[in-house]
């Protein structure tokens, strides 16, 4: 769950997603592809997109595979990872502005209630652009 408690009294900046070695996680709201690769720690690899009209990155981590490459502008329900065979889920985040690398909790935003108020207010359109 965002913001439990994490070993050495860190907090979740996130929320995990359960699943296996042939899912798919897809993009949920679109953007420019910041960072795509593996950043070592508990973050494995990583992809970070940036959606300049929302102001936020999602951060999608601990699959397998991804699917994207900087600089890549994708929309929402594109691919982005695939399959979770060693930590069994996808690890998604939401990050206001445009996010470093940091794993820190500070900046981030409960995504579960974001991707909410998103769909409250008509959710993100097609011609979303980085």
């Amino acid at each position: 769950m965002y913001g439990a408690a994490r070993p050495g009294g860190r907090k979740h900046a996130g929320v995990d997603f359960d699943a296996g070695p042939n899912d798919t996680f897809y993009s949920r709201i679109g953007g420019r592809v910041i960072y795509s690769a593996n950043a070592g720690g508990g973050y494995g690899n990583v992809v970070d997109v940036y959606n300049s009209e929302l102001g936020v990155t999602e951060r999608i981590a601990e699959g397998d595979v991804n699917l994207v490459k900087v600089g890549d502008v994708i929309r929402p329900g594109t691919p982005v990872q695939k399959g979770t065979h060693k930590t069994g889920v996808f690890h998604y985040e939401i990050r206001k502005g445009k996010a470093g690398i940091s794993g820190s909790f500070a900046g981030t935003l409960d995504p579960t209630k974001f991707l909410a108020s998103l769909d409250q207010k008509g959710g993100v359109t097609a011609s979303t652009q980085a």
